[in-house]
């Protein structure tokens, strides 16, 4: 691939992942993940497409006919269409066919994830500049990718899919209310290399019947993998779908509880005793009146005393007449 072409590539995603956010209508509050994420992510996916990649080269160079005979003839490679039997010469035809497509979508696969791998850390770089220019962006991809991961390394677990729509439903939540989609995105993900790879096992299976000249069989065939195929793939998509909702109801009860959860100190209650209260309310009456019997005494003190001193001062008068 060219470097025009990955920058095109590049480009297809930003503005996909823009029109996602301008639809759903509600700004990115900030990245769903550090950057050091997408690194890991990215090289996780490479990493992993170097397995279908080294194991096709190694079919392509060293299993040829030759090696199909041998193994044909030692019975360790064996051929058989329902309850028909094949001849060897039949068998080794059919074999080689699936050997060669399925080689083929192996490298095709393999080569296919780690530029997909590289695509998606240049992708989150340019989305990580547009942010830092004021540009709207979206979760929705980085979310989705590292739900599928998740997926792909839990595996081993019942119900993969659905842990990993959950873990992207729950992050998405931060961001908008596509937590369903994003769930039903992480549990396809990790089943689109397999769902590569059979298809080019079925192609070969196909090609090999109709060159021994069982074109029914073939087709039968075909039709019954690829309907497999398709039950599973749809099965993840559910898991991760209903994985993706779950994620975000927990995130929005989440959320909620921290909204509406006191201080767990709270406001200081009043406790006093209400007799206390009474007491403490009336005494301040009582001082007052206290303080008025007191002014009016005083007051008849000081009226008494000037009485008497005039009287005494008209007596002094009175006498030097």
């Amino acid at each position: 691939m060219s470097s025009v072409g990955f920058t095109r590539g590049a480009d297809v995603l930003l503005d996909m992942s823009s029109l996602q956010r301008s639809e759903d209508g509600q700004p990115t509050a900030d990245e769903p993940f550090p950057e050091i994420v997408d690194w890991l992510l990215g090289a996780l996916i490479a990493l992993g497409g170097m397995l279908p990649l080294i194991a096709g080269t190694a079919m392509l160079f060293f299993v040829d006919r030759e090696v199909l005979a041998e193994g044909i003839e030692d019975e360790v490679v064996t051929v058989t269409i329902g309850t028909r039997e094949l001849t060897s010469q039949e068998q080794l035809d059919v074999a080689d066919a699936v050997v060669s497509w399925l080689s083929v979508g192996m490298v095709l696969t393999g080569v296919g994830m780690v530029l997909f791998g590289l695509l998606y850390i240049y992708v989150r770089r340019r989305s990580r500049s547009r942010r830092a220019r004021g540009d709207p962006t979206s979760s929705f991809l980085p979310t989705a990718v590292l739900g599928g991961v998740a997926t792909a390394l839990l595996s081993f677990v019942p119900f993969s899919p659905a842990l990993g729509g959950a873990i992207a439903g729950y992050l998405e939540a931060n961001h908008s209310r596509q937590t369903v989609g994003v769930g039903a995105v992480a549990g396809f993900l990790p089943f689109l290399p397999v769902l590569s790879i059979m298809l080019f096992f079925i192609g070969g299976l196909v090609s090999g019947l109709i060159s021994i000249g069982d074109a029914g069989a073939g087709v039968v065939a075909g039709l019954a993998i690829f309907f497999g195929l398709m039950v599973t793939v749809t099965i993840g998509a559910v898991l991760g779908a209903l994985g993706g909702y779950l994620g975000g109801r927990l995130f929005d009860r989440r959320a909620t509880q921290q909204t509406t959860t006191p201080d767990s100190e709270g406001p200081e209650q009043d406790t006093a005793d209400p007799a206390d209260a009474f007491q403490a309310g009336s005494e301040p009456a009582e001082t007052e009146k206290s303080n008025e019997s007191r002014d009016a005494a005083s007051s008849g003190y000081d009226a008494e005393t000037r009485d008497e001193a005039s009287s005494s001062h008209d007596g002094e008068a009175h006498d030097r007449e």
